[in-house]
């Protein structure tokens, strides 16, 4: 789940108001699991409020990953853009390696299977 508000004051209810969800509906939310990050503009240099659930403060970092997709503070996504780029690479090695004493016939047709696999599983 990702909560956003435009204050900090405002964030914390939230947060209060999932923690009385969670113990209505015996729900666990982990802190260890629980992180905060902030996205401000460049321009401004503001302290970060501590936020707390289940009696436990929550640790801020720079990027997060949620839904699939790593955000970080500036919020782009430029990191996991280049990571999603250099993964088919790096699965076609894999297949390369794990069938190097294929012929190549046999490593042409299974990298041409991947990138079919690849091609259909985005669209």
């Amino acid at each position: 789940m990702c909560l956003l508000a435009p204050s900090d004051t405002g964030l914390q209810k939230l947060i209060d108001a999932c923690q009385h969800y969670g113990i209505v509906h015996d729900i666990l939310h982990h802190t260890v699991k629980s992180m905060c990050i902030t996205i401000l503009p460049k321009r401004y240099k503001l302290s970060t409020p501590s936020f707390s659930l289940n009696n436990a403060e929550l640790v801020y970092t720079g990027s997060i990953k949620y839904l699939g997709v790593v955000l970080n503070n500036n919020f782009n996504d430029d990191g996991d853009i280049s990571r999603q780029l250099r993964c088919p690479f790096a699965s076609s090695n894999t297949i390369l390696r794990k069938f190097a004493y294929c012929t190549q016939n046999v490593k042409l047709h299974l990298l041409e299977s991947y990138c079919l696999y690849f091609y259909c599983s985005e669209q």
